[in-house]
């Protein structure tokens, strides 16, 4: 056998091998992605609020946001990140024509959080913590939405969470991900 053909042919089976091996941790990867995103008991979230959110001078006023996420795949999460955006929506009595009212909507906070790597099989747990000064609304903005929200409907105020984004990297950092939950309505309402 001349040395040109043996180079060949270990150039042939490298590349079988590199190829397998690729086609494998995507098959995995994908496979882990379903075990992961296809039972929704696997990514939980629960909120609780405490204080008076229209209460100016109420310095309890917290919601908190706790959330579980199982990774049942068989790759480490890497540089998992949450990023979350929650709105207040409420109905809005215009003044100006009489019985008519304006639903609005109104963002109250946006943040980014990151993660330590999550290990297969392992479970994160953690929580985002929202105090009155983390609100984006001011004071103002807090007294024009008690004076002129809707007293009569129940409940007068809706949590929703515009854009909940879960984004990292899987198969060894092979694959990038984002999972993005649009208008998922948060169990707090006032």
């Amino acid at each position: 056998m001349r040395y040109s053909r043996l180079v060949r042919l270990i150039m042939r089976i490298f590349l079988l091998l590199l190829a397998s091996t690729m086609s494998l941790v995507s098959f995995l990867g994908g496979y882990s992605a379903l075990l992961i995103l296809g039972d929704e008991d696997n990514i939980d979230l629960n909120v609780n609020m405490t204080g008076d959110m229209f209460n100016i001078n109420d310095t309890t006023f917290e919601i908190e946001l706790k959330f579980e996420f199982d990774n049942k795949g068989y790759f480490d999460l890497e540089d998992l990140k949450i990023e979350l955006e929650i709105s207040m929506l409420y109905d809005y009595i215009n003044y100006t024509v009489l019985g008519q009212n304006d639903t609005l909507t109104v963002k109250i906070f946006e943040e980014e959080k990151s993660f330590k790597t999550v290990e297969n099989g392992e479970k994160l747990k953690g929580s985002i913590s929202i105090e009155r000064e983390d609100l984006e609304l001011s004071d103002s903005q807090i007294t024009d939405i008690v004076k002129n929200m809707d007293r009569t409907r129940s409940p007068m105020t809706e949590f929703v969470a515009n854009k909940l984004e879960i984004s990292g990297k899987y198969s060894l950092g092979l694959i990038s991900f984002k999972v993005e939950i649009e208008d998922y309505e948060l169990d707090v309402n006032i």
